[in-house]
């Protein structure tokens, strides 16, 4: 397989998760079955409804993670207190290890990819 691709259409096609009431995420794309962990590449979409409140107690991330807004505004505060609104067209990095919760004031879509194999939807990936 040389490449893959989904059309747009497969934004309005994630899945609620049933480990947070306001985010609906999926895994699409994902290193080749074998591939050891350290050279591994997971890519996914996600949808943050509209929430003033973020999570409770956030859990450390496993993985460096980076991603684009592709629609809509995002807000991250981590562990230590910083903050900022991210819009269409913004980019983020996330350090593995740190702590991050997300909310947004109408709604946001995103594309991430992360060093982490694909997750079982039934299990939340950063918990500890």
């Amino acid at each position: 397989m040389v490449f893959e691709h989904l059309s747009e259409g497969k934004f309005f096609k994630i899945p609620k998760i049933p480990f947070n009431d306001h985010v609906l995420y999926d895994d699409v794309y994902t290193s080749k079955e074998g591939t050891s962990p350290e050279n591994s590449l997971t890519g996914s979409f996600f949808f943050i409804e509209k929430t003033d409140v973020p999570e409770g107690k956030l859990p450390a991330y496993i993985a460096d993670e980076t991603g684009i807004v592709v629609r809509g505004t995002v807000n991250l505060e981590d562990e230590t207190g910083k903050k900022v609104t991210l819009k269409a067209g913004d980019t983020f990095f996330i350090h593995r290890g740190s702590q991050v919760a997300w909310s947004s004031d109408d709604y946001a879509v995103c594309f991430k990819a992360g060093n982490r194999a694909k997750f079982d939807m039934n299990e939340d990936p950063h918990k500890n």
